[in-house]
């Protein structure tokens, strides 16, 4: 068997208009601006939307269509050598990767294309030429366990009459195939539904999940001989969008300036509860402060774009308000679970990765509204490029959560100690739910909002 190993390529999925040009200075959003873009958005019909609010254990994927209209753009060949280097099995495939060093990527609904070409130096013998198509869940653990969830087969050749085998005469032989790539299979732990297929999915340096998907081609010859097989991965990636923000705050990005905050906006955001931090200074003294998160709505975001966050702190300690602003600390987590096999309940293992941090400033506000003791942040935390979406099959969930943490306050005094800080997790103090999809809706250019000087 030739097993083709190459890498993988996370799919970049062009849904998004050009970025619009830079701009020097983001300004400040005051209540002339807040009042500017309401009127606006009066002038014509609003209609109500439906938010997009993902539980725990489900994510609602949004499935466009098509994503460009000639999406099959690298052509992939594998094939099997003859002693003297000539290929005499050859697999081709057309794929939606962006080059053809990457591994084979497709999406749901896509049409697997392609075709076996046979270069034969003289007659040979043959049973089948079989084309299999398969995905397997790997869970790692104490006691790991594999499950093959997809496991399709396309006959391409076979002998005619139902003999046993067939002469494939010498010379070049094209046998093209074409199979629709399915997004949904019966779900074996709630038998009579069906669950949707979950995307590639594997890391370097181990994980407690792997989801592969294989495509192979087998030769195979009658009797003892010994058959022939080329198999390579794939990548799958279900086709999912985001949600659309909130109006005002569509059109604040649309002109370039900051978005509003949940004063002016509060169907925007997503508040949590506000909650108590307690931290030290240089090891002795002990901050308190009051935090209350905010989140943009809808709960579901693209990789590559932004998660709009707004942070307020409040303490009648203006030394304890200055310290928490400038050490604030929200990050992007990745929780991978596992539940027990036969338990309707996720009560399995649980893996939790940090894999973004927040970047704030100032959230300016007009005079007549300012709070004293009272300090509002602004802020966003950018998915980074490559972060697999968000989802879930059987008892595996893939989710994320914005997580607020206590802030980061250094000793300036040790450099041990603020390096050991700068790579360590705070206390975390309250958190919500997020989706991670793979692209924005047409219509939404993911523009980042932070000041050029903030820009990670």
């Amino acid at each position: 068997m030739a097993a083709v190993s190459q890498p993988f390529h996370a799919p970049t999925l062009d849904l998004s208009p050009p970025p619009a040009a830079a701009v020097e200075e983001l300004p400040s959003y005051d209540a002339s601006r807040a009042h500017a873009l309401t009127s606006n958005l009066r002038r014509g019909p609003y209609v109500s939307e439906r938010p997009f609010s993902p539980s725990a254990d489900e994510y609602a994927h949004e499935v466009t269509s098509d994503l460009r209209r000639d999406p099959y753009l690298s052509e992939h060949s594998f094939s099997i050598r003859t002693a003297k280097g000539v290929p005499w099995l050859t697999m081709h495939l057309r794929s939606r990767a962006t080059s053809a060093k990457y591994l084979p990527l497709y999406c749901d609904r896509d049409k697997i294309r392609g075709d076996v070409t046979l270069q034969l130096q003289a007659d040979m013998r043959v049973k089948a030429i079989v084309l299999k198509y398969r995905c397997t869940v790997s869970e790692q653990g104490s006691v790991p366990h594999r499950d093959i969830v997809l496991d399709m087969e396309h006959c391409i050749w076979a002998p005619s009459g139902g003999a046993s085998f067939g002469v494939l005469h010498k010379g070049r032989h094209v046998m093209p195939f074409m199979f629709l790539i399915p997004d949904e299979v019966p779900n074996p732990k709630e038998p009579g539904t069906m669950a949707a297929l979950p995307p590639t999915f594997s890391e370097r340096g181990g994980s407690s999940v792997y989801v592969d998907y294989t495509l192979s081609v087998s030769f195979r010859k009658p009797g003892p001989q010994i058959s022939r097989k080329i198999t390579t991965g794939v990548g799958y990636f279900p086709r999912s969008v985001c949600g659309t923000p909130s109006p005002l705050r569509s059109l604040a990005s649309q002109n370039n300036i900051s978005p509003p905050g949940p004063e002016l906006d509060p169907r925007g955001w997503r508040i949590l509860s506000s909650v108590k931090s307690s931290t030290t200074e240089l090891g002795t003294r002990v901050i308190n402060t009051m935090c209350t998160l905010a989140v943009a709505e809808p709960l579901s975001f693209a990789v590559g774009s932004s998660i709009p966050v707004f942070l307020t702190i409040r303490s009648p300690d203006s030394h304890a308000l200055e310290l928490a602003a400038s050490g604030a600390s929200v990050q992007l987590r990745r929780v991978i679970e596992i539940g027990r096999r036969g338990s309707e309940r996720r009560h399995g293992a649980v893996d939790c990765k940090y894999i973004a941090d927040a970047v704030f400033w100032s959230y300016e506000r007009d005079t007549l509204s300012y709070e004293e003791g009272t300090r509002e942040l602004q802020g966003e935390v950018v998915i980074p490029k490559g972060t697999m979406p968000s989802f879930t099959f059987t008892n595996i969930v893939l989710r994320y959560e914005i997580v607020l943490c206590d802030p980061t306050i250094p000793n300036p005094y040790d450099v041990s100690h603020k390096a050991l800080v700068s790579d360590m997790k705070s206390r975390a103090l309250c958190s919500t739910s997020v989706a991670v999809t793979v692209a924005s809706p047409r219509q939404v250019v993911p523009l980042s909002s932070s000041p050029p000087a903030y820009s990670q």
